[in-house]
């Protein structure tokens, strides 16, 4: 709908449970009955994501012919929440369907550190 603004209410919580609002759902209109919507492709940005992945390693010199190695990497160092896309469906009427409820909402993600520690040895 023109003069509607796209982020407006635009939310930058963690609470996916309730929905975190991304996008104006007012700045769109569910299509007339059996036609399709006229919405460009691509036209709304998600959130983006932030990670962090890290690695250390130390190798040892243990006896004459044993090294070993010793490794830990880190997968999202941080632990920094990344919320997924909003929900784009406004509506399909196409075929007398309902109003999505949590369209222009953001309802999941992902982010949880991961660390994986490895020790090898070579002869």
């Amino acid at each position: 709908m023109p003069g509607v603004p796209l982020y407006k209410g635009q939310s930058h919580s963690h609470d996916i449970v309730n929905g975190i609002p991304w996008f104006n759902t007012d700045a769109f209109a569910p299509p007339q009955p059996w036609q399709w919507g006229n919405s460009a492709r691509d036209l709304l940005f998600g959130p983006g994501s932030w990670n962090w992945d890290m690695s250390g390693s130390k190798s040892f010199h243990m006896w004459e012919r044993l090294n070993m190695n010793f490794r830990a990497d880190f997968f999202d160092a941080f632990n920094h929440f990344n919320p997924g896309n909003p929900v784009a469906n406004i509506a399909d009427t196409r075929d007398g369907g309902n109003p999505v409820a949590n369209s222009g909402m953001i309802t999941g993600g992902d982010g949880q550190r991961a660390i994986q520690l490895s020790l090898s040895a070579k002869f």
